[in-house]
């Protein structure tokens, strides 16, 4: 919180030197404060209901924002879905699609938690999963999939330790998880002629069966096993069968969608140009003046060393900062990355590790490619998760016993 009030500070200072116009640096040293202020919720709402408290509001605020994002990509319209490489990716009220991604990966491990309890919970796990799964899909952003397999990697190594059960139904979740997507790939995630407009109905409608007959499927598969997580006697050839059909199903039809037209989409390659940006930006900082350009200005400072097309951004916050703050803005970014991943560590041994380290490690990498700090309500969140995570943790020991004489 510390870190975030004296980020906020230097911004609003560099109005001062600032090559921009000081009303953006003003207001941005405003946003930035106000970071700081909801990082102190976070803070305060792990303090008094726990991280299940922190993740209960992640899964409100995904499943809100990815039926947005999902409706948007039906009916392709902007600015809560945008096409990006020939296909409409959602990006709900952040208007920017791997914002939204991180968020849903935030509210995966309540969502599969859920999925596993015993009693109604396993129906709402189901749905918030779905719409996680179909939104991550469509995005189909490199990092955000690669972050969630990590997730589901984990979810299968220690079933346990994550959502609470026995491997079998572990791995279960895991299939109807990758169903779903590749359903929602299949059916709002090919490739869109530009400028062309295509019936919206068949998107929307399979977009709004899909959420239903994953909790459908999810009701029926889920009664094939036991409260602990084991299959039961006599349903293993139908818990196999509900797995395994809808996974070849879906996989298969995402893998025939069209992906590609008659025309030629821009190809930045395997890091979208990011090691280029990159580059631009610590030629800029290392030639810029020691106090920086002044913040919001990454853009104007850059021009000289970008080639076009330019980017606003540098997709990544650190060198950002340096270009802007200079190196005290170095500094203080390092600063905050270095907190963030010792609180991730820190988290390890505590009901946190499951419930807000996946959210925060999500918004971490997503900071150091991308730029979602630089969308408030985006950032917002993953100031909240941090504050969460800077709240005593809980260890995850058994209770002390005393002995009797």
């Amino acid at each position: 919180m510390l870190v975030l009030a004296a980020l906020a500070v230097l911004t609003a200072l560099s109005a001062a030197w600032t090559i921009g116009e000081p009303a953006d640096a003003l207001r941005w040293g405003a946003v930035g404060a106000g970071y700081a202020g909801i990082a102190l919720t976070g803070y305060a709402v792990a303090r008094r209901g726990g991280g299940a408290a922190v993740a209960l509001l992640l899964v409100g605020l995904a499943v809100a924002t990815g039926l947005i994002g999902l409706l948007a990509a039906a009916i392709q319209e902007q600015p809560f879905a945008e096409r990006i490489g020939g296909a409409w990716r959602p990006g709900g009220p952040f208007e920017y699609p791997p914002a939204l991604g991180a968020l849903q990966l935030a509210a995966l491990p309540l969502g599969l938690r859920w999925m596993a309890a015993a009693g109604g919970k396993h129906a709402t796990g189901a749905l918030t999963v779905a719409i996680a799964a179909a939104v991550v899909a469509l995005i189909s952003s490199r990092a955000i999939l690669a972050l969630g397999a990590l997730l589901l990697v984990a979810v299968a190594v220690w079933p346990q330790r994550t959502v609470g059960c026995a491997r079998p139904m572990a791995l279960a979740a895991i299939a109807l998880i990758l169903s779903a997507g590749g359903a929602a790939d299949a059916v709002a995630g090919s490739y869109a002629e530009p400028y062309i407009s295509t019936s919206d109905l068949p998107r929307i409608l399979g977009l709004a069966l899909l959420l239903p007959a994953t909790v459908g499927l999810w009701i029926v598969l889920r009664s094939c096993f036991d409260d602990a997580g084991e299959v039961r006697s006599k349903r293993r050839a139908r818990a196999l069968a509900l797995a395994l059909i809808p996974l070849f199903c879906s996989l298969t039809a995402a893998a025939t969608t069209a992906d590609g037209g008659e025309g030629v989409e821009p190809d930045s390659g395997v890091t979208h140009g990011r090691i280029d940006i990159w580059g631009d930006a610590i030629s800029t900082a290392f030639h810029g003046p020691p106090e920086g350009a002044g913040a919001r200005t990454f853009a104007i400072a850059s021009q000289t060393y970008q080639d076009p097309p330019r980017t606003r951004f540098a997709h990544n916050l650190v060198l950002e900062d340096w270009v802007e703050l200079g190196y005290a803005g170095l500094l203080l970014s390092l600063l905050l990355i270095g907190i963030a991943a010792a609180l991730i560590a820190r988290s390890r041994r505590t009901p946190a590790a499951w419930l807000l380290a996946p959210g925060a490690a999500a918004y971490l990498v997503a900071s150091l490619i991308d730029w979602p700090w630089q969308v408030p309500a985006s950032a917002a969140v993953f100031a909240f998760i941090l504050g969460a995570l800077a709240a005593d943790p809980v260890p995850l020991r058994p209770p002390l016993t005393t002995k009797t004489p």
